[in-house]
């Protein structure tokens, strides 16, 4: 996690704005572009310094483990039951085909 100050990104972005808009009325654009331009000019500075003076926050702690209470301890077990028994039902779907009929004393390419 990072922390943002955003008055200081907003503070230059102010800055970079009023400077792009002083240089591009100097080179003789016209206003509306020079104030479109420095507008844009001064978005990208305010993003680029925030990001720059981002604070890393410290990582959180792990998660807390589950109390040793009798509930926990009775629902753990439910739960790899249930799981057990689901397991062994797939498996007993899957290997369950039909038998193949066999005649006896006829070979297997017998045709009636």
């Amino acid at each position: 996690m990072y922390r943002f100050p955003t008055d200081i990104g907003i503070q230059f972005a102010l800055r970079v704005w009023i400077v792009f808009i002083l240089v591009f009325w100097l080179v003789r654009f016209r206003a509306e572009l020079a104030i479109l331009l420095g507008a844009l000019a001064g978005v990208m500075a305010g993003i680029l310094m925030t990001y720059w003076k981002a604070q890393k926050l410290p990582d959180a702690p792990p998660p807390a483990e589950r109390p040793d209470h009798p509930l926990f301890r009775v629902s753990d077990r439910i739960a790899k039951r249930l799981r057990r028994s689901t397991e062994k039902n797939n498996l007993e779907q899957q290997s369950i085909r039909k038998p193949r009929r066999r005649r006896l004393g006829k070979a297997p390419n017998w045709k009636r």
